[in-house]
């Protein structure tokens, strides 16, 4: 029952969070803002986590979840209620550095407690990441129809209703299900020390690295893809639509998440996505019909959203339980970085050379991905530090097991995952 009002709290959250996100550059780009200008105002959110990420990780770790929790909700709930108040371009800046600060909390504690549940870590991931998922999938939806029916400042209210919403359900969760259930122990892992020894794992920092690229590049959908649409005649709801229709893919390719790693490996599943994201991207820049686009947003909600949970479990399972809001905290600084400096550079290129040499340049760096974070087989085999929390009930310690002795036989060891 716990796991069902925490994914309720997440999805909340990220309707809140993501529904804001493609309403943002429309805006800007109404008030006559430069497309340079907007890829600063885009990574603002990402500028304070790519800095702290790390240490807020160790501070949940240290204070516990629930308290990163309420701390991370009350500060997205005012982050959008400023803007919704005192809709400025230059108060956006601001609420958007406050706004990713706060979020980085809440993501790390729900992060966290959600993949420490006890049960199989992959499900329970997937099961977050689908609440995710759902709410990236209503928030351009409802956004993008409130925008452009009722404007800016009554998008902005919605979405601090429903960050209101989750931080109430937080307040009523007992603290007791916010611990962590997983070993407190570091034996089962070689790298102790600071944080960054951690990426001394060769495959654990590839597989943070392809999580990274997944998000940037998913941030470059979001920042972008309602310019061009707009460019080309597209209207707000429309776009909205498209988004919606784009997370509802990511939803529906966690159903067979589980799956597809018990038959090929949670690496090529990795990698594969990976790849035909690249070749999406370019498509993207080659078409200007609103069919064709959607079907081109659609299938990228698809192999972008299956990256991110498969990246999630593989470093929640080569690390100890009582330093996974520090190795979170380490991979979603990786990954602010990335989504700090892509919108910049990428609104720098556009402003050059237009809108549409963003997606074949994210193609080209995605492809560069694709050759140097290929993870083999057997490179570093390291023990499942997830496999206490999947063995707390019978059933899920005969499938564990299972699937360790099949990966062992198969690949050489659990690196290949």
């Amino acid at each position: 029952m716990v796991l069902y009002v925490f994914l309720t709290v997440n999805t909340f959250f990220f309707f809140a969070m993501l529904g804001t996100r493609p309403i943002m550059p429309i805006y800007a780009a109404e008030l006559g803002v430069s497309s340079t200008i907007i890829g600063m105002l885009v990574s603002t959110t990402s500028f304070l986590p790519m800095l702290i990420a790390v240490r807020a990780g160790k501070w949940v770790d240290r204070f516990g979840a629930k308290k990163g929790a309420i701390t991370g909700g009350a500060g997205v709930f005012a982050a959008l209620l400023i803007p919704a108040l005192i809709p400025k371009i230059e108060l956006l800046f601001f609420s958007q550095t406050l706004f990713g600060f706060f979020q980085l909390l809440m993501i790390l504690s729900m992060q966290k407690t959600i993949g420490n549940l006890p049960g199989n870590r992959d499900k329970l991931i997937t099961a977050h990441s689908m609440s995710a998922a759902a709410g990236d999938m209503l928030g351009p939806l409802v956004t993008g129809f409130t925008y452009a029916h009722y404007g800016f400042s009554a998008t902005y209210f919605i979405a601090a209703s429903s960050a209101l919403l989750g931080l109430t359900l937080i307040l009523l969760v007992r603290s007791e299900h916010w611990r962590a259930s997983g070993p407190r122990t570091t034996k089962t892992y070689p790298y102790q020390g600071s944080t960054w020894t951690l990426l001394r794992n060769v495959n654990l920092r590839k597989a943070i690295l392809i999580g990274g690229i997944g998000l940037y590049s998913k941030e470059l959908i979001v920042a972008y893809f309602p310019l061009y649409a707009t460019s080309i005649g597209m209207s707000a709801s429309r776009i909205g639509m498209m988004l919606s229709l784009s997370a509802f893919m990511a939803i529906l390719v966690r159903f067979v998440q589980f799956p597809l790693v018990l038959r090929f490996g949670r690496t090529t599943i990795m990698t594969t996505a990976l790849a035909i994201s690249a070749t999406l991207y370019l498509a993207l820049g080659l078409t200007d019909s609103a069919v064709a686009l959607a079907l081109i947003i659609a299938t990228l909600g698809a192999s972008l959203g299956i990256g991110q949970p498969l990246s999630m479990v593989y470093t929640l399972n080569h690390t100890p339980s009582q330093r996974h809001g520090e190795v979170l905290g380490m991979r979603v600084s990786i990954n602010r970085t990335l989504q700090f400096c892509a919108p910049i550079v990428f609104g720098g290129v556009a402003g050059v050379l237009g809108l549409t040499s963003i997606f074949f340049s994210n193609a080209a760096l995605m492809i560069a991905g694709v050759y140097f974070t290929r993870i083999r087989a057997g490179q570093e085999a390291l023990p499942d530090s997830g496999a206490t929390s999947e063995a707390q009930t019978s059933s899920a310690d005969a499938d564990s097991s299972r699937r360790r002795s099949d990966e062992q036989t198969a690949t050489g060891g659990r690196a290949s995952l």
